[in-house]
């Protein structure tokens, strides 16, 4: 292009596009050194900042999620600490029983030491009640209602020992006629039938005593009632329904499964008593395998009461079992137990299972030292109180250490996380710098190449002189 064009100076103009293009990607330049991201904007990289974004939610969620975990682990802690004070108080205990078994004690000195193992039993009870994590109750409610709908609008709180848990310790028999927490028979000859188990350990367990069918109530206020069981250590839910009186002339049921909820619905033309009924009952169940598959287990006794009972374990703090609404159709309960949301997603958790425990629960709440015969034979009591609490502490120093692992592997899983995060989205900032350098000296290029086109136009002039 000649020197003697005026209207357009066009080294000029191009000099200033390529000029503003390393002005601009300067700037970028400058911006990823300054903030230390790859990625300050969409128009950096739509997808990588698509993926960046989803592992940022990832990272805080995860890192919250740890923060959760180590609250789970505060409140194992608190647990442990009230279980520890517990043992050393059934500790004391079992030092006093084997002080009032002594032959050289007066009643008043046997007085003195029952009203001290009153006074620590009444303090374990406390433990139990009072003992809190941010205002939550460490251990289970103890005095829950059985879920509406179900049983419990026939029989009352004084026919129901469970609460909406199996709670209820039962001891399965060591020898003929001998029974544990109400499991006496009535008479010599009667005993409890059906049970399965380890002998002489304590399991976690519902009784329901139906001995008053027939006097306060009769069948057909039965009728369309049912009882529910979770176990929640399967997912599966047991259904007894009591239906109506469509078999008449005898008696019959029908069992159906729709996926894990197992449900026995009975037809009859009525019972003469309670026990008349549960022996139907354990029959049908007897006869029907797939009712039987998990924890849950039947037992009764010839008055009319009816254990449901947890066979899996010998703990009474470890039970998966428990009462479930009879409406919930999809078989699942509403945990009473404290969840620890350890991920960042929905239901990547754990449950931390609160544990049962007061006098009545470990056994204690009978011991009686006022003569040496019985503070002898409270020590087998007091023995065994020992040794379940210290499975319940084993429980819960489980869960601790599980959540321990639980922790280890969000952080670690998080370090990665942000790892890759971090190659997506933050600078590399010697490159960087390097291409930072480039513009500038492109940029100082440009600046003196555009003066000296603009400077060219003032050869035109020479042609007027």
């Amino acid at each position: 292009m000649g020197i003697t064009v005026v209207a357009h100076n066009m080294l000029a103009a191009y000099g200033s596009r390529q000029l503003n293009i390393t002005a601009n990607a300067k700037q970028k330049s400058t911006e990823k050194l300054s903030s230390g991201y790859r990625i300050n904007r969409s128009a950096d990289d739509a997808a990588g900042l698509s993926i960046s974004e989803k592992m940022r939610r990832q990272i805080r969620g995860l890192g919250r999620g740890e923060q959760n975990s180590q609250d789970g682990i505060s409140f194992c802690q608190v647990a442990d600490g009230a279980m520890s004070e517990i043992q050393s108080m059934l500790h004391r205990m079992n030092e006093l029983c084997v002080q009032a078994a002594n032959g050289t004690n007066s009643a008043q000195d046997e007085q003195s030491i029952q009203s001290e193992i009153n006074q620590l039993k009444l303090e374990i009870d406390r433990i139990s009640d009072t003992t809190t994590f941010n205002d939550i109750p460490v251990f289970h409610d103890i005095t829950g209602d059985v879920p509406s709908g179900g049983i419990s609008d026939v029989l009352d709180s004084n026919h129901i020992r469970g609460g909406s848990n199996l709670r209820e310790p039962l001891l399965v028999q060591t020898q003929p006629n001998q029974f544990h927490s109400g499991m006496t028979p009535n008479a010599a000859t009667e005993g409890m039938a059906g049970y399965s188990g380890r002998l002489g350990y304590p399991y976690a367990s519902v009784m329901m005593d139906f001995s008053e069918l027939g006097s306060s109530y009769t069948y057909e206020d039965l009728v369309g009632k049912s009882i529910s069981m979770k176990d929640s250590a399967n997912d599966k839910q047991y259904n007894i329904v009591f239906g109506d009186n469509e078999a008449t002339g005898g008696r019959s049921y029908t069992y159906s499964n729709e996926g894990n909820i197992h449900t026995l619905t009975f037809k009859v033309d009525g019972y003469t008593d309670g026990s008349d009924m549960i022996r139907s009952v354990l029959s049908a169940i007897g006869n029907t395998p797939a009712f039987c598959d998990g924890n849950v287990q039947y037992a009764r006794d010839y008055s009319g009461k009816f254990w449901i009972y947890d066979n899996k374990t010998a703990n009474f703090g470890n039970s998966s079992m428990k009462f479930a609404s009879p409406a919930d159709a999809s078989g699942g309960d509403e945990k009473s137990d404290i969840w620890i949301q350890s991920g960042d997603t929905s239901g990547n958790g754990l449950y931390i299972k609160k544990p049962y425990l007061n006098s009545s629960i470990i056994g204690i709440d009978g011991v009686d030292v006022t003569s040496p015969d019985n503070a002898m034979n409270s020590l087998g009591a007091i023995a065994n109180a020992i040794e379940t609490v210290s499975g319940i502490r084993g429980e819960i120093g489980a869960q601790q250490n599980r959540i321990e692992h639980t922790i280890n592997v969000t952080a670690t899983t998080k370090e990665n996380l942000e790892s890759s995060e971090s190659k997506i989205r933050d600078t590399d900032m010697a490159r960087e710098i390097v291409k930072n350098q480039k513009q500038t000296v492109l940029e100082q290029a440009g600046q003196s190449m555009l003066s000296q086109a603009n400077q060219q136009q003032q050869g035109v002039l020479n042609l007027l002189q």
